[in-house]
């Protein structure tokens, strides 16, 4: 079992967000929480270049179209996936979507995980960034639980600063990739 990148921290900027002036409208901002999962992206498709890390030549996990207006993701290795928000999450899981690769050759548990969060699939920030640190991976059976605590700037009338405690859910035997409120 891999416990990989404890301690590590990240930092993930409104800059980098794949969704950036692709959403004009609360309709379109809406409908950009789903994301589809493509066999393979259409003429007019670009790789993203915050997430090169994460990607192979010829088999990119994520994709945006500027004239499109839309953001895909790779169905080689994901479902469709829901973007949940970290700076609120939910009480109980909300399933975000699933992963393919079960073996996990594509992507590291860990690197699967901190893709999540620097493509803003989770999104963990109002305004302006956030910064995250992995604190823990608890593990019961299959069940995968990636504790990160942090803090996201946003603005009103002046700065804010809020914290953020939140778990991402892996279940290793089916790939489902869920949000929850971080207990403890």
């Amino acid at each position: 079992m891999e416990d990989a990148g404890i301690g590590l921290e990240l930092c993930v900027e409104r800059g980098e967000n794949p969704w950036s002036g692709l959403t004009s409208s609360a309709q379109e901002e809406s409908s950009s929480m789903l994301v589809a999962a493509a066999w393979s992206f259409p003429s007019g498709y670009a790789p993203l270049t915050a997430l090169a890390e994460y990607d192979r030549p010829d088999d990119p996990l994520l994709m945006r179209s500027d004239k499109a207006r839309r953001v895909l993701i790779s169905a080689r290795w994901f479902s469709d996936i829901e973007r949940a928000d970290g700076t609120s999450p939910p009480q109980s899981a909300q399933k975000i979507g699933t992963w393919k690769d079960l073996g996990f050759q594509r992507l590291s548990e860990t690197q699967l995980i901190f893709f999540l969060l620097r493509a803003q699939i989770i999104r963990c920030y109002a305004h302006m960034e956030a910064r995250l640190k992995l604190d823990e991976i608890a593990r019961q059976g299959e069940l995968c639980d990636y504790r990160f605590s942090g803090s996201h700037i946003y603005y009103t009338n002046s700065r804010h600063e809020s914290h953020l405690g939140f778990s991402i859910l892996l279940d290793r035997a089916t790939g489902e990739l869920s949000l929850a409120r971080r207990e403890g």
